[in-house]
């Protein structure tokens, strides 16, 4: 098992995708300072400036095309990427859209109604701005990691 770990953290795949969703993370925490979150709680958070999900991908694709070419692996890589990106500026975006607007309805009910309800936690997506940011870092994440 141990051998397992020393050869990941050997792989420059693993530590251009596990780097650039670190550091895209540590950036969220380093721009909201005043947020009484953790650092743990910003590592496992979703949404902000930089998208984490897109330059872990980002990196991904990056890594496979630097050491395999032009591949059915790098082929996956951009599948998975693209599968991501519409995620992170759709799905999830729209979803926290509409779970605003639903929250605000359980106010009005409770306001007008007396009716005890629980407010959904809002998760949001990503707008254009933080996955291009996320593509960027993963990009410049892997140069780094294979310059090493």
């Amino acid at each position: 098992m141990m051998e397992l770990l020393i050869e990941l953290f050997k792989n420059k795949i693993f530590l251009s995708v596990l780097f650039a969703g670190i550091i895209a993370q540590l950036i969220k925490w380093m721009i909201h300072p005043r947020d009484n979150r953790s650092l743990f709680s910003f590592l496992v958070a979703s949404g902000g400036m930089p998208s984490a999900h897109v330059a872990a991908v980002s990196a991904l694709v990056t890594a496979v095309y630097w050491t395999e070419g032009v591949s059915t692996l790098l082929v996956l890589a951009i599948v998975l990427a693209v599968i991501v990106i519409i995620d992170a500026l759709g799905v999830r975006y729209a979803t926290g859209e509409n779970t605003m607007k639903i929250n605000r309805l359980i106010t009005i009910l409770h306001q007008q109604f007396n009716v005890r309800l629980q407010h959904a936690k809002v998760l949001f997506g990503h707008t254009i701005s933080q996955v291009i940011v996320g593509i960027l870092l993963g990009f410049f994440m892997t140069l780094w990691v294979f310059s090493l």
